[in-house]
């Protein structure tokens, strides 16, 4: 009896020692740092909803294998006044679901089904990538974005629970109807490409035998523990999705949620609870909870910068990519559909990583996500410091690259050279221009960089703490900064798209002036006058026509709403481009036939034939932003 009373006096002492140990650990993260910490985010958050009119906030933060903060601001509902909650509350996380993809796909690498260097085709049965070059396409470039596809635009749906995951074609079969073809030779240049996730989602299908939904839910969600959050848009977390908002004239309206084609691109729904379990895996070399995710080798592999990887720039992980934050290199991931804007950064070396998530669409929303990862790294490190750059700033190495070669437009971000959205690539580009002294401005819109010039092709921007480089790939100067490479717009089609522009108050001119014409001197006027006019008239309109089309998808493209792109517009391009090239076929014919027999008046005969120019110059433009393919 003694000895049993000894023994449960012991077992007692050991639990209150536990509970102890327990309460000093959080005691450690929980008191003052985490309420420096949390007032910090309540008064910036406080910002975001009253001056950037933002309904609802989501943030995690883990630190030192555990997590150190998490809460909502704001409202999910905000007609019933539901308050976000950052374990309930599901938010559309976006491209930051190209890192559950990635994660399935070296999954698979470590069990030896796929290799980060074979070529992709071997893999594939229902369809091969069209490449013509000699070097294959492989893992590692799908994941770096380095495979030289070209660009696509997804079906995007919209969907107010009408329309959930399970409504979309088999992921195999938009594959094989929409992926892009090779255009650049893999592993040369990065171009952010949706259809080249949504390939090694496919991949993942191929060898495990799973839907790429079944497969991520079982190996990812699963483990994990993340509970509340689902691979797309379903029945099973819609009651606890986040209304999307955007705030327009001083009210919040509610939004559509997006249904993407491409979904292992950019379907995951997730908490910012449940995100802190898959910071935490890859901050712990790929473990949590004692449930092995990854190898550590692999997480260390997926971390690292595998292009360009020439030890300055910062570019591509497996899924990754790299930034720099407060000088310190960070690893990231970010997300946008409408009305939802979402972060993930982790910083492997000091053990730290976040996740902030937003449900609104307003002026200020796009600055909220970078603004509070700067400030989270601001208050968790001290600032690093790049000795190289400062001691080559010095020097004050003489610009030896010819300026007006770098100067122009480049082209920003994704865009398509094979398809009709390639128009989108001339009205989406960005500046750069640099003076002798090797000052050199990048011009992005929102985003600006001031650079000076340090030798061999880099440049380094003080402020920012970011390299970017300059250099001459397949005879076009390519800019590569921030993980990108930026090519530069052909002369020719800058000044062919001008030369176009400039027609185009001829040509509206010509819908008014042409019907006056007809109306007056309709007595006077044959009828073969009249049908001239007539096909003047019509050549004009489809002209305007096209552009009109091609400013709706462009529209209708950033607003990730595409389904009537798909449906109509582009097959419109096509008849709108053949019909004006059948009429200005017999447009010149009229116009030489009446100089060469002096027909209409000598003015008539001179607008006639700057219409027909016009006409003529403009489908040239329809030509090469590939108009006429069918």
């Amino acid at each position: 009896m003694q000895i049993k009373k000894i023994m449960c006096f012991i077992l007692l002492i050991f639990i209150i020692f536990s509970l102890s140990q327990k309460s000093i650990v959080y005691a450690e993260t929980s008191e003052e740092s985490v309420d420096t910490f949390e007032r910090m985010t309540d008064d910036y958050m406080k910002k975001v909803l009253e001056e950037y009119h933002v309904a609802g906030v989501a943030v995690s933060i883990v630190k030192n294998g555990q997590v150190f903060f998490e809460k909502g601001y704001g409202y999910s509902d905000i007609k019933k006044k539901i308050p976000v909650d950052p374990h309930t509350t599901v938010f559309q996380i976006a491209s930051v679901s190209k890192l559950f993809t990635a994660t399935a796909a070296m999954q698979l690498v470590e069990q030896g089904k796929l290799s980060l260097d074979e070529d992709v085709n071997n893999y594939l049965t229902a369809f091969k990538l069209n490449n013509p070059f000699s070097k294959p396409v492989t893992l590692r470039n799908l994941l770096t974005h380095t495979a030289g596809l070209d660009d696509r635009v997804p079906l995007y749906l919209k969907s107010s629970g009408d329309i959930l995951y399970d409504s979309l074609e088999p992921l195999e079969k938009e594959l094989k109807k929409n992926m892009p073809p090779v255009i650049r030779k893999p592993g040369t240049f990065c171009q952010y490409n949706v259809y080249g996730m949504a390939l090694v989602g496919h991949l993942v299908e191929e060898v495990s035998g799973k839907s790429i939904n079944d497969y991520i839910t079982e190996h990812i969600l699963k483990p994990l523990h993340m509970k509340n959050s689902s691979y797309g848009l379903n029945s099973s977390i819609f009651k606890n999705m986040t209304k999307p908002y955007k705030y327009k004239d001083g009210k919040y309206i509610e939004n559509s949620y997006t249904v993407i084609s491409d979904h292992p691109s950019g379907s995951i729904c997730a908490t910012a609870s449940d995100m802190a379990a898959f910071i935490l895996m890859h901050l712990n070399n790929g473990e949590y909870n004692g449930i092995r995710v990854l190898n550590k080798s692999t997480v260390n592999n997926m971390h690292r910068n595998h292009y360009p990887n020439d030890g300055r720039l910062t570019g591509y992980g497996l899924g990754f990519y790299e930034t720099v934050r407060n000088g310190k290199r960070t690893i990231e991931h970010g997300g946008y559909l409408p009305s939802f804007s979402s972060k993930l950064s982790i910083l492997p070396d000091e053990n730290i990583g976040m996740f902030i998530s937003i449900n609104t669409d307003s002026e200020g929303s796009n600055k909220v996500c970078n603004e509070f990862v700067d400030k989270f790294y601001e208050f968790f490190t001290e600032k690093g410091k790049d000795v190289e750059p400062e001691k080559l700033l010095k020097q004050n190495i003489p610009m030896d690259m010819n300026v007006k070669r770098i100067n122009g437009r480049y082209v920003f971000g994704s865009y398509g050279q094979t398809d009709k959205t390639k128009l989108k690539s001339l009205l989406i580009t960005c500046n750069v221009q640099c003076d002798k002294a090797g000052n050199l401005m990048f011009n992005g819109g929102q985003l600006k960089c001031k650079f000076k010039y340090i030798g061999k092709g880099y440049f380094y921007s003080k402020e920012s703490g970011n390299y970017c480089k300059i250099a001459e790939k397949n005879n076009r100067m390519v800019f590569s900064f921030m993980g990108s490479d930026y090519e530069k717009l052909s002369g020719f089609n800058h000044n062919l798209m001008i030369a176009a522009i400039v027609f185009i108050p001829l040509l509206l001119l010509s819908i008014i002036l042409l019907p006056i014409f007809m109306i007056r001197n309709r007595k006077e006027q044959t009828g073969k006058s009249l049908i001239f006019k007539s096909i003047l008239l019509l050549l004009s309109i489809l002209i305007l026509t096209y552009y009109g089309l091609n400013g709706i998808m462009a529209i209708k493209c950033m607003a990730a709403d595409t389904l009537i792109v798909h449906t109509y517009i582009i097959p419109l391009i096509s008849v709108v481009c053949y019909f004006s090239f059948g009429l200005t076929v017999v447009s010149v014919i009229v116009i030489v036939n009446g100089w060469l027999k002096k027909k209409y008046l000598l003015r008539l005969r001179l607008y006639y034939s700057i219409i027909t120019v016009a006409s003529i110059i403009n489908l040239l433009f329809m030509y090469v932003m590939n108009g006429f393919k069918l």
